[in-house]
């Protein structure tokens, strides 16, 4: 009875509307009329508004057959309103009668959700891919209430799966696509144990009423079982970009496949049918990708970067680091002074959001060419993530935090005095290292401790300053330090044997 908790409750059924007007204001809404304006990245540096109009909202979720919205239902709005899956944490709960807990904590990083989400036994829940990856690898107990749990914005990465398989038995698991064009989702694909056989998790078949198309370049049907370029029709599209009819028309092109005035949506992502008409993920083939669940143009870091006045020639790649997890690198030429790493990100700092501030920058006197003069992004070879530390780990207390650290970052190595920032560490990182190093430790440092004490080294002694025991603390580090090479799942059992 969530009426005798501390959790303010909104009853929709009981709100008191007696002094409100009740007269029909007979407002005239056509399908085709607008819904919401989500923006997107744009490749000039501004960002694109989708006209979504209201046709294109119930075929993502009404019969649409995957998850489970009832009265007995208890969902959880934590996605920012500016992204359009907030559209699943609100509309399919509010339309079924569920209970929709919403997230209120300023902090949003995945673990404080996945806590409010463990904590108001929410059952069913949305998660970006990657925040599903920093929950399963750190605290999986946290999702033991889930019955649904959807995943999405980005490419699954197999062994977080299995993980996942594997400590959620009683957990339905979905991996789900869609670009905001096409509202919330066009594919969903309900993961079982046999699809770890396959080359990457399924981004599964065309939900509700869109329609899937695998075409080549020259806009022909591909063969089965080619790499094809993914389109997407059906009433869930959206009109196009706002006051960009250029770009709209680019995008979006007449389906001679479909009734007259049917268009398609030109993803830009490549794809491949299975045998049993299931669709595996192979890339993109432009300059967008997703970084951490979000939608990013290449083009458009490269031009905020050009006007920094000591860069000359500028191309930004994306490599996966050893965790799967994409990394932005920047390979500049110069004039003048070279800008420091630091000088390019404070530079950026303010026009862009921190998923979209390159982890590396790499300085090259000539960026690679093709034979017609554009730049090669293929020869911009991945960065060396291997790099012996300069200054090794001392203690086992530096031990254990250099081993947490370098599985967030996916590095070989790392020394003890180098800013982890400036390695590439971000809100997820953060999050995942400051759990687990609660769990090793028993020593929850706050959030803040992360920006400031930005080595190993500094908060190896932040967690000394905040040991009730010191010796009780080097102690622990010692037993917990040769668990180090255990596998994530592993790890944390082990952790939690060592006595306090």
């Amino acid at each position: 009875d969530w009426t005798h908790t501390d959790t303010p409750v909104l009853n929709l059924d009981q709100l008191d509307t007696g002094h409100h007007d009740d007269t029909n204001p007979n407002l005239p809404i056509n399908p085709d009329d607008p819904f919401y304006l989500p923006y997107t990245s744009g490749s000039t540096g501004t960002p694109k508004a989708t006209l979504v109009p209201h046709r294109a909202i119930p075929g993502f979720f009404l019969g649409a057959g995957y998850a489970s919205w009832t009265p007995h239902t208890t969902a959880l709005l934590h996605s920012a309103l500016s992204w359009d899956l907030h559209l699943l944490e609100i509309l399919p709960p509010l339309t079924a009668g569920s209970r929709l807990i919403i997230h209120t904590d300023p902090d949003t990083n995945p673990l404080t959700v996945a806590h409010t989400a463990h904590a108001t036994h929410v059952t069913t829940l949305f998660l970006s891919t990657a925040s599903f990856n920093t929950v399963i690898t750190t605290q999986p107990h946290l999702l033991t209430n889930i019955h649904h749990l959807i995943f999405g914005g980005e490419t699954a990465i197999p062994t977080h799966v299995a993980t996942a398989l594997a400590t959620l038995p009683h957990t339905h698991l979905y991996n789900a696509y869609g670009p905001v064009e096409t509202t919330v989702w066009a594919m969903i694909h309900p993961i079982t144990p046999d699809d770890l056989d396959q080359p990457g998790i399924p981004l599964g078949r065309p939900l509700g009423d869109r329609r899937i198309q695998l075409l080549n370049p020259d806009l022909t049907p591909t063969p089965p079982g080619q790499i094809g370029h993914l389109h997407i029709s059906g009433p869930g599209l959206a009109h196009g970009y706002l006051n960009q009819p250029a770009t709209t028309a680019r995008h979006f092109t007449p389906d001679p496949t479909g009734p007259p005035g049917s268009r398609r949506y030109a993803t830009g992502d490549l794809a491949q049918h299975t045998p049993d008409r299931r669709l595996i993920f192979h890339g993109r083939n432009d300059t967008q990708h997703k970084i951490r669940g979000y939608r990013v143009e290449l083009a458009e870091i490269e031009s905020r970067l050009l006007t920094h006045p000591n860069v000359a020639q500028v191309a930004v790649t994306t490599h996966p680091d050893p965790t799967g997890t994409l990394r932005l690198n920047a390979y500049l030429t110069t004039h003048g002074d070279r800008p420091t790493p630091d000088q390019l990100r404070n530079h950026l700092k303010p026009h862009l959001p921190d998923y979209m501030i390159p982890t590396g920058y790499h300085y090259l006197d000539a960026l690679p060419t093709t034979h017609n003069g554009k730049i090669n992004r293929k020869a911009l070879q991945p960065p060396q993530l291997d790099a012996p530390p300069r200054q090794p780990a001392a203690t086992p207390l530096h031990h254990t935090l250099t081993q947490i650290w370098s599985r967030s970052l996916g590095f070989a190595s790392l020394a003890v005095d180098a800013d982890l920032f400036e390695l590439g560490a971000h809100s997820f990182t953060v999050a995942k290292a400051k759990a687990r190093i609660a769990v090793a430790f028993q020593i929850d440092l706050p959030l803040r401790v992360f920006y400031t004490a930005r080595t190993i080294d500094d908060q190896a002694e932040a967690l000394m300053e905040r040991a009730p025991s010191r010796p009780t603390l080097l102690r622990r580090a010692e037993e917990i330090a040769p668990l180090s090479e255990l596998d994530d799942q592993a790890w944390v059992a082990a952790v939690a044997r060592v006595p306090s």
